[in-house]
This record gives C-alpha cells, sequence and structure tokens, in this order.
C-alpha cells in the first residue's frame, strides 16, 4: 500500500504535485488538483510549452464545472504524483478556470482507477494499492495507458 500525503492549504480540495516529462528534457513540476468527479485527466493548455507529449489530433468534449469544453487529446510520456507513475497517459488539453492551483492540472478517474485507493479526506491522505487486474499501477508492469476515444470505445496505447 502507498500513502500519499495532500497539501492541506485548501481545505475544500485535494492537492499534490505532479512531476511530467518536460519539453527541456528534466521533470516538469505542476501543482494538481485529484478530482475524483472527473472522468478524465486534464492539463491546462498553456502547460503544454513545457511537458514533453504526442498529439493525438482529435478533441473531444469534455465536462468541467458543469461547463462543456473541447480538449485536445495528448499522451503525455509520464505522469508521476508522489512516487505513483503513470507512463504514457492520455490527458486531455483544455483551458482551466478557477484557482491559481486549478491552473495546472487535474488528475481525473483515468489516471485514478488504475489502482485501487481509498481518499481519507478528514486526514488529507489517498491511500493506494496495486491492482493484479488493471492494466496499470505503480509497479513495473506499469506499461499501458487507458483512455475511451471519440467513439466511445475502449483503447490501450502499448508502451515502448
Amino acid at each position: 500500500m502507498y500513502t500519499l500525503r495532500l497539501d492541506s492549504s485548501y481545505k475544500h480540495r485535494l492537492l499534490t504535485e505532479v512531476y511530467s516529462s518536460g519539453s527541456a528534457g528534466k521533470p516538469y513540476l505542476m501543482d494538481c488538483i485529484i478530482d475524483t468527479g472527473c472522468v478524465n485527466t486534464l492539463v491546462d493548455e498553456s502547460q503544454l510549452v513545457h511537458l514533453k507529449f504526442t498529439d493525438l489530433n482529435f478533441y473531444q468534449a469534455i465536462k468541467i464545472a458543469s461547463k462543456s469544453i473541447s480538449g485536445k487529446a495528448v499522451i503525455l510520456e509520464q505522469v508521476d504524483f508522489g512516487g505513483l507513475k503513470v507512463n504514457n497517459i492520455l490527458v486531455f488539453a483544455a483551458p482551466l478556470v478557477g484557482t491559481p492551483v486549478v491552473n495546472r492540472m487535474l488528475l481525473g478517474l483515468s489516471t485514478l482507477n488504475n489502482w485501487y485507493y481509498n481518499v481519507k479526506k478528514p486526514i488529507n491522505v489517498i491511500e493506494f494499492e496495486e491492482s493484479q487486474i488493471l492494466p496499470l499501477g505503480a509497479g513495473i508492469k506499469n506499461k499501458y495507458t487507458n483512455y475511451f476515444d471519440t467513439h466511445g470505445k475502449y483503447v490501450l496505447i502499448g508502451a515502448n
């Protein structure tokens, strides 16, 4: 089991730091909200200049805070939050609005559901346990990312 301690500065949000593969060859740090009510993982489109990504050349309508926005589908080489790493992860890039923290990244269920997890909000922690049946996880077998494409089809993308 892995315990992720969350930033307690915003009492109503679950916050953490995320490192992603940067375009300059170094990890790029972003503040992130862990959002169990958001299906997809989202990154603010202004952050793409700092990130190493592959453009999947399609957009998808995404709901955020009851508003529909258009998100550009991209694959980030790696996302690391608190030592939990996901390789080749699909995220949608779109303009995120709200507090300055929100303007970086939202970790949604498309990322979180790669582990079994238990949110303990009163003490600002999330406990993660690696799944034996899901394609991702924190361990060496973490070789895939998953998402639903524009036609609603479940897709796995293999890592190199």
